[in-house]
């Protein structure tokens, strides 16, 4: 993953992790009352639902707002040592702040964990399963994350009775059996990730109280006679000093009001809880829909020269098979499909042609069932317009429903040649050849995704081919931020627009020649192509910018 594509992805994830976290922190109270606390916690898992649906494939957009175009930039590099960067790579410099950030909160973390397993000083085994610390506070607790260990106070033997113990050891192994301890290394993952974040944390310490109240809930459901002996349990135990990051433990800091006033309601009935789990299915359902959906659509990506046609093919009423392909106007395509059962083919070309006017694209086609041609039609569409070709008829049956007996294709041509493209303007300074590369020989081409806003500045810039050195996509990214474009226009308007730049570092000459004369020798080119000054030299190589149609190889 590029800087780039980690800063977006860090950035989209804050904002949906936060509103996960939210709409859960709204909702908690009103979860456990209405369906109990199991409900509550499970809720909780909105959170990573949103989460992964970040790292899904967005949706493409039905139209692109600014296709890309394949621009030529046949530069020979100035060849320079690079200057320092005035401006700080913004997006560089928060991701190594977030990276430091994770490992020093992951060694707080490590941290806690440590003091908290060496307060509980020396473990003895009694002998009947039994785990004895010398410490008291914050146990019983089942420490650790595969293999588990649940650890009692020194003096659990006389503190609490045969019940209460049970009781208590039934809490922590429900813990275990029920992931518990898994899902708090997973919290602690996200806050390692989310350090920055101070809701994440704040949201952490509610799941951990709501975790506790949903095991107790289950440990009830299990002794519903033994709800005194289990809050005397409580009152008993002494709360924790030192927290406790992986792992569960009984004395935990939270309320214990609130889990002493849990033991005295009623518990939810067979109804409420399939209800509960109805509306926790919805909640992670609605969290993980609305993150995918909040991601920015991709646009629909017709290369230079190129026309793409959407077709949907319908034979009588059986299932639609979509079929979408990128062809050049004039050359003979085919596209097959067999969702339905049937082997289905459509051949044919697309030539681009004048309708009332206006462009167009004239479609031909064959449509072949089975290796038999059954259809042969011809359609004009414009550019972005959908339109239908249709052939049978409507049968009323017997019951009166209307079925249709024959074959339709639901068509839309996008062409390449009719989208707004964003152009090169003069205000594009050549990029710099490093000197250590010079040195070494090394050369290479880095194609761009350059995006252009609406004043025909540079909005981002990535990498979509590498030159095959690090150092020649950095001189190329550093040079791609200064550039100055022609926005796109739509309707008379300057719209966002998207180029794809190939730019080709190489070497004129004697590359092997020291590099205190490469200025020389860039001197002597630009004399003898009548560069008389440095600006008028960049005019030049801006002028050689074009926007032809992209060869087989080209992107």
């Amino acid at each position: 993953m590029a800087i780039a594509d980690l800063y977006a992805w860090l950035i989209e994830a804050t904002l949906v992790s936060s509103a996960a976290a939210l709409a859960v922190l709204a909702l908690r109270k009103l979860l456990r009352a209405a369906f109990g606390a199991g409900a509550c916690h499970a809720a909780w898992s909105a959170v990573p639902v949103a989460l992964l649906a970040t790292l899904l494939p967005a949706a493409e957009a039905d139209a692109p707002a600014a296709p890309l175009a394949a621009i030529r930039a046949p530069i020979r590099m100035l060849a320079a040592e690079a200057p320092p960067s005035t401006m700080p790579d913004i997006a560089a410099w928060t991701c190594i702040a977030w990276l430091c950030g994770c490992v020093a909160f992951a060694a707080f973390l490590w941290w806690q964990q440590r003091r908290f397993v060496r307060g509980l000083g020396d473990i003895a085994e009694r002998g009947d399963g039994l785990l004895l610390a010398d410490a008291v506070a914050g146990l019983p607790a089942a420490v650790g994350v595969w293999n588990a260990r649940i650890v009692m106070p020194a003096d659990a033997m006389s503190r609490y009775d045969t019940v209460e113990r049970g009781l208590m050891l039934a809490h922590e192994r429900e813990h275990i059996a029920r992931g518990d301890l898994l899902a708090n290394a997973f919290v602690a993952v996200l806050r390692c990730l989310f350090w920055f974040n101070p809701l994440v944390h704040f949201a952490a310490r509610r799941f951990r109280h709501d975790q506790e109240l949903a095991c107790d809930a289950r440990v009830i459901a299990r002794h519903p006679q033994a709800r005194r002996a289990y809050g005397e349990a409580m009152l008993k135990t002494q709360m924790a000093t030192a927290m406790l990051p992986l792992g569960c433990h009984w004395g935990q800091s939270h309320p214990l009001k609130e889990r002493i006033e849990m033991l005295k309601r009623p518990l939810p009935s067979t109804l409420r809880s399939v209800a509960g789990r109805g509306m926790v299915i919805a909640i992670l359902l609605a969290s993980g829909y609305a993150a995918w959906a909040a991601q920015p659509d991709v646009p629909v990506v017709v290369p230079a020269g190129q026309v793409a046609a959407d077709m949907v093919l319908r034979v009588d009423d059986g299932k639609p098979m979509n079929m979408r392909l990128l062809t050049l106007p004039g050359r003979p395509f085919s596209v097959r499909s067999d969702e339905s059962g049937k082997q289905m083919a459509i051949e044919g070309t697309v030539t681009r042609v004048q309708h009332d006017g206006q462009p167009a694209l004239a479609l031909e086609m064959r449509i072949v069932e089975d290796g038999k041609q059954v259809a042969a039609p011809k359609v004009v569409l414009r550019d972005g317009k959908a339109g239908a070709v249709q052939m049978g008829e409507e049968i009323r049956g017997e019951d009166g429903r209307t079925t249709f007996k024959g074959i339709r294709v639901d068509i839309t041509l996008t062409d390449s040649a009719t989208q707004p493209v964003a152009t090169a303007s003069h205000s594009m300074p050549p990029p710099v050849y490093p000197v250590d590369v010079l040195k070494q020989g090394v050369t290479g081409k880095v194609v761009l995704i350059v995006d252009v806003a609406t004043d025909g500045s540079v909005s981002a810039a990535k990498i979509d081919r590498s030159a095959g050195d690090a150092r020649l996509d950095a001189a190329a990214l550093d040079a791609v931020k200064q550039w100055k474009f022609e926005p796109a226009m739509k309707d008379g308007k300057p719209v966002p627009g998207r180029v794809r730049v190939p730019v080709e570092f190489a070497l004129d000459g004697d590359h092997a020649a020291p590099v205190e004369d490469a200025r020389a020798v860039l001197t002597k080119q630009a004399a003898a192509n009548g560069w008389s000054s440095y600006d008028k030299m960049v005019h030049s190589l801006n002028a050689r910018w074009e926007k032809p149609a992209p060869p087989a190889d080209e992107c």
